[in-house]
């Protein structure tokens, strides 16, 4: 009796687990499908304003990304459309910082100088990183009026 009442513990702790595992992995699976997918795109402005360069705090609205004719609208009151375009190849998008660090360096000139071997001297250095590979940019042309 007593054997049987430890196997249907045990039976019983193993169907526990078994029922929490499917669980832990029904939770998974619904976060991975909750998860949203980044996607990045290149805007080309070109078109519109021919190499001269927007100012970077010049408030914008994005809207219709999901659509065929996205329409970008500047702080200015300036209304663009857009339309998505296979690339030549592919456009490499790269993210870079700023790597500050004191260095110990021996100043090396062909002018004669009192060189003092503790001298520091505090370096920056770029760090490129790789964000991802695009295949289409949204190319933005002005918006007629009444569209």
């Amino acid at each position: 009796m007593q054997r049987e009442e430890e196997e249907d513990a045990k039976n019983g702790h193993n169907r526990g687990e078994q029922e929490k595992k499917q669980h832990d992995e029904e939770e998974e699976e619904q976060a991975e499908e909750e998860e949203e997918e980044t996607e990045y795109v290149v805007l080309d402005l070109d078109e519109v304003f021919n190499g001269a360069a927007v100012p970077a705090n010049c408030p914008y609205t994005l809207t219709g990304l999901d659509t065929m004719a996205p329409v970008l609208t500047l702080g200015n009151g300036l209304r663009l459309i857009g339309e998505y375009e296979e690339t030549m190849g592919s456009v490499l998008i790269f993210s870079e910082s700023e790597d500050t660090a004191t260095h110990e360096h021996n100043d090396e000139r062909d002018f004669p100088t009192p060189i003092d071997p503790d001298t520091r001297v505090k370096e920056v250095k770029k760090r490129v990183q790789s964000v991802c590979k695009l295949e289409r940019r949204l190319k933005f042309r002005v918006m007629q009026s009444g569209i």
